[in-house]
């Protein structure tokens, strides 16, 4: 994946824009975004990536390494084929709510067939599958891919 490539709102940063921060369990350093900065991309000391929120000093588990984190965000971009485009990525929380709220009284639209045949369970599949390929831990209980994850199987992304 290359930097500044925006995927689900999220972006790696080119070594020149990174800096350090200060989590409450140790120093980081800034390698992304997510949405303009309401959310940072952080590198721990241990090499780990994790998803910082400043304002609540919240810590979420992202990947064991930078490597990972790169190939998981492109595992996401080639799920989000141009073939659904009509289907936004990243919705406002007005837009999330609305989709919750037909998936909840059963007003979703059936899946897609992608251009190449795969169905979205097909796609859905195999992103979960690279995604475990990629990081053993990616899906874990506590990680930010697994809520990514849910949020794709619910077709609210």
């Amino acid at each position: 994946m290359s930097e500044e490539a925006l995927v689900m709102g999220m972006r790696l940063l080119p070594e020149s824009a990174r800096r350090p921060a200060q989590l409450p369990s140790g120093a980081a350093t800034i390698i992304g975004d997510i949405h303009g900065g309401e959310l940072w991309i952080v590198e721990r000391a241990d090499g780990s990536t994790a998803v910082y929120d400043e304002r609540t000093g919240r810590v979420e588990r992202l990947n064991t390494n930078r490597a990972a984190t790169s190939e998981c965000l492109a595992a996401f971009a080639a799920y989000f084929d141009p073939d659904r485009a009509d289907e936004p990525s990243v919705m406002t929380a007005a837009q999330a709510a609305e989709r919750l709220a037909a998936l909840r009284a059963g007003r979703t639209r059936p899946a897609m067939r992608s251009q190449n045949g795969d169905s979205r369970r097909d796609r859905v599949t195999i992103l979960r599958r690279r995604l475990t390929q990629i990081d053993a831990k990616a899906l874990g209980r506590d990680s930010w891919w697994r809520i990514c994850m849910e949020q794709i199987q619910d077709d609210i992304l």
